[in-house]
């Protein structure tokens, strides 16, 4: 199986199976993330680094979110996210059915957000750390916050 294959697989088990429905090149997602809510910021001394694939997701997934409500967002996910080991975490909000993907570096006081999961509790369960991907194994640790 191709990764791209996989990869499309593994995404359909976490999110439950509701995707965005179009694929965007480059420049559309660049220009998609421009225009999204979700921007790069500092929360509680750390820094918010977010991928042009998470504020293109952002946009077009939760269009319906204020930059506001991120910032709440991302005050609390890096509240959750103190005293954690570095590593890749899915944060999710049960207030905003909101689930992100982000790499962790505390040491270096980084959290760069990897992608905007669909609205929705369509994820795996708590306790889930492991997955498979094309040989490569991947440490995710699922957080809740509210």
């Amino acid at each position: 199986m191709k990764f791209n294959e996989l990869y499309s697989e593994l995404l359909e088990y976490v999110t439950g199976g509701s995707r965005s429905p179009k694929k965007y090149d480059k420049s559309e997602e660049a220009e998609n993330a421009k225009k999204s809510a979700l921007q790069a910021t500092y929360s509680s001394g750390m820094k918010i680094a977010v991928s042009t694939h998470a504020g293109s997701q952002a946009k077009v997934r939760r269009s319906d979110l204020e930059p506001n409500d991120w910032r709440t967002y991302l005050k609390r996910a890096t509240k959750a996210l103190k005293g954690k080991p570095e590593g890749d975490y899915l944060i999710y909000s049960k207030q905003l059915e909101q689930g992100v993907v982000m790499a962790f570096y505390p040491n270096n006081k980084l959290l760069r957000l990897i992608t905007v999961l669909p609205k929705g509790k369509g994820f795996a369960k708590a306790g889930t750390e492991k997955v498979m991907v094309e040989s490569v194994e991947v440490e995710l640790e699922v957080i809740e916050v509210k």
